[in-house]
């Protein structure tokens, strides 16, 4: 709740000095780099943890610009909550790798702000493609002498995430072969919860046209959200281990994205 009552007195604070506003529905796809911990590590060398579990992300946002340093934004997405391990032998190949994921859905709301302008690869040839192109003098700018355009903006905020019910909550599992014997029981502690994320937006953009964006993010869990306690024997010394391990839903992600305009607002300074 303070969260969103910090963003929503930041963008009346900002609204006061915009001059032209926007407002953009964006789709994205893209993946998520699942990550864990250990609540309780072995004594074995050859047991890892945070595997890396990649998973699929899409969704949809609603941006607001407010002008042209800030922008906030709000939406949902689907993407995935789990943990992994692998245990390895005394010549550390893999004997087991071992992943459990469950789906998510994440209704985020953030603040974006502009950073600054990179240009790369000046051609002088652009010019005579935009007078091709119908663009009068006044119109043409140094920007479009160049091949590659994007803007950097920071974005950060939050997420309230939900862990979507499936038939693998709260259930226990065995596995053998010649090498491991592994029971492992996994606990659904809460399925709502928040999350904080900071990245990096890059707005690619040519001829004044906005075009695709790729988001670059981290997004930790506050609170644990689920945890799988394990149990395994090496049957070349009849050894027994036991492990656990956790996730709040943290996760680094990429998505591919595009800023569909659907309203331009115009409005008076008040400064």
């Amino acid at each position: 709740m303070r969260l969103v009552f910090s963003v929503l007195l930041l963008f009346s604070a900002i609204t006061m000095v915009s001059a032209q506003k926007k407002l953009f529905i964006t789709p994205s796809l893209g993946m998520q780099l699942l990550t864990d911990y250990a609540l309780e590590l072995p004594d074995d060398d050859n047991f890892r943890y945070n595997g890396f579990r990649l998973y699929p992300d899409f969704g949809v946002h609603v941006q607001y610009e407010l002008n042209e340093r800030w922008a906030v934004f709000g939406g949902w997405n689907n993407g995935g909550i789990g943990y992994s391990f692998t245990l390895l032998n005394e010549n550390k190949q893999l004997l087991l790798r071992y992943s459990n994921t469950f789906p998510a859905q994440r209704f985020p709301l953030g603040v974006q702000r502009h950073l600054g302008t990179v240009k790369l690869f000046k051609s002088k040839r652009r010019l005579n493609i935009s007078k091709n192109l119908k663009v009068t003098t006044t119109e043409v700018t140094d920007d479009m002498l160049y091949l590659l355009l994007f803007r950097t903006r920071i974005i950060f905020g939050g997420t309230l995430d939900y862990m979507v019910p499936t038939t693998g909550d709260n259930v226990k599992e065995s596995y053998a072969n010649r090498d491991i014997e592994f029971r492992a029981a996994n606990t659904i502690e809460q399925r709502w919860g928040p999350s904080l994320f900071l990245g990096l937006n890059l707005q690619f953009f040519n001829y004044n046209k906005d075009n695709f964006q790729l988001i670059f993010f981290y997004s930790q869990g506050v609170k644990r959200k689920t945890k799988l306690d394990l149990e395994y024997d090496r049957l070349n010394d009849r050894s027994t281990y036991q492990s656990s391990v956790g996730t709040r839903g943290s996760y680094v992600g990429i998505q591919l994205a595009y800023p569909i305009k659907v309203k331009e607002f115009k409005s008076k300074s008040f400064y």
